[in-house]
């Protein structure tokens, strides 16, 4: 007899072959799956892709369908089946992926007598956008507008298949009239860039430093920046040539805009020796000291420096007149660039002198005879007598508070600066002499 744990050993061998025996049929079971897909279709036109019939397709593929309707005729959909059609719409669309066995079947039906087809398609490059592309249905003499839209970097050729109604097969934007069924196609192209060449060069008295002198080539449309440096003793005075499309032909900083092959040149010429005049003067409380006051001449562009020197008790305040070229018309030393005749004036103005309080009073017994008891204003600076008077049988001690400027603090007799707002106090005391 076998023991019980012998028993259980045998029983786990079983179900561990039988479990592996298991798992190899249900994988290859798997990698054989397939499933059956017939295609039909209705009267009117067929299946094309992959065509009419039974075909065999392993799990989870992918399945290509056209659907071709004959002459006369047009698609309608696809239906039967369950299959996971992408667009049952479309005679040109997918099924995403075969689960199972299904019957596909492609309807179509006739367009009716006074109906027509129009088929709209596109080359690479671009696309129609009105009515858009496919099969669409118009009853005869329908005005269909087409309008055909290049993508970046093409451009619309023409319309091409049945063109016979078209307005203007040369248009992106046209009509077609419905007088049968039709199949056009927008053609488009890529664009070839185009370059043209600048010549640029200068007259004596300067030369173009942006983009420089000589032949530059540029695509069509580029917008090129155009610099005019004069030499000393010359000016700009403009481009010639082929300046049509010159932003500005007489500035000697612009721009052109390449729209064919030009030649442009920068113009210069010596500037004038010119001599203008600059009359100086001041007012009141001050004085030009250079150059001067009166009339001097100088050349066209010259810089002269300007000082304006107050008098004791003033200031100067600014220059007026002709000050459109003075460097800072608020600073005494500055400069005047000449640009024409100028006039110009230096104003100066009183310095007002600071004013500072003193409050004055006094202890017990005594007062302050001079300059009193009280407020008094004076100007900043101002040395003022002091004079502290006791009673009878009384004497001063000192000056207390604001005393940093008085002369000396222990005398009755003093004097104090101003150079602020000042409280002070006269203190007394009963006189020792009496005591």
């Amino acid at each position: 007899m076998r023991s019980d744990s012998g028993i259980r050993h045998h029983l786990r061998t079983v179900g561990v072959l039988w479990l592996t025996v298991a798992l190899i049929a249900g994988l290859a079971g798997c990698a054989v799956t397939r499933y059956e897909v017939t295609f039909s279709s209705t009267e009117g036109g067929s299946v094309t892709s992959p065509g009419e019939g039974t075909f065999r397709y392993d799990f989870c593929t992918g399945v290509d369908l056209v659907a071709s309707p004959d002459s006369g005729y047009r698609f309608v959909g696809w239906g039967g089946g369950g299959a996971p059609i992408e667009d049952v719409t479309s005679p040109v669309t997918i099924i995403t992926s075969v689960h199972g066995n299904y019957k596909v079947k492609a309807s179509f039906q006739a367009i009716p007598p006074d109906q027509f087809e129009l088929i709209v398609s596109s080359t690479a490059g671009g696309s129609v956008t009105a009515p858009s592309e496919g099969t669409f249905v118009y009853g005869i003499g329908t005005l269909v507008n087409l309008v055909a839209a290049p993508a970046s970097g093409y451009e619309f050729v023409s319309w091409t298949g049945n063109v016979g109604t078209i307005a203007d097969v040369n248009s992106p934007t046209t009509t077609i009239n419905m007088q049968g069924s039709y199949a056009v196609v927008a053609n488009f192209q890529a664009i070839t860039p185009v370059t043209y060449n600048l010549n640029i060069s200068s007259t004596a008295g300067g030369s173009v430093t942006v983009p420089g002198e000589g032949t530059f080539g540029y695509g069509a449309g580029t917008v090129v920046g155009l610099t005019a440096t004069p030499a000393a003793g010359y000016r700009f005075v403009n481009w010639t040539g082929n300046v049509g499309t010159v932003a500005s032909p007489t500035s000697p900083t612009t721009t052109i805009t390449m729209q064919g092959n030009y030649s442009i040149a920068a113009n210069f010429e010596v500037i004038p020796a010119v001599t203008y005049n600059l009359n100086i003067s001041s007012t009141t409380g001050g004085s030009v000291t250079a150059p001067g006051e009166g009339t001097f001449g100088y050349g066209a562009g010259t810089v002269v420096g300007l000082t304006a020197s107050p008098a004791g008790g003033y200031r100067f305040v600014n220059w007026s007149g002709n000050v459109g070229t003075v460097a800072n018309v608020n600073s005494a030393s500055t400069s005047i660039t000449m640009q024409g005749n100028y006039s110009i004036v230096a104003n100066f103005e009183p310095i007002q002198a600071a004013r500072y309080t003193l409050t004055i009073s006094s202890g017990s017994c005594g007062s302050v005879t001079e300059p009193g008891e009280g407020v008094f204003t004076y100007d900043a600076g101002t040395v003022v007598t002091l004079l502290a008077t006791p009673v009878r049988r009384y004497e001063f001690v000192g000056w207390s508070g604001d005393v940093g400027t008085i002369a000396d603090v222990n005398s009755a007799s003093t004097t104090i600066v101003m150079n602020g707002n000042y409280t002070i106090r006269a203190d007394f005391q009963r006189s020792r002499r009496l005591s």
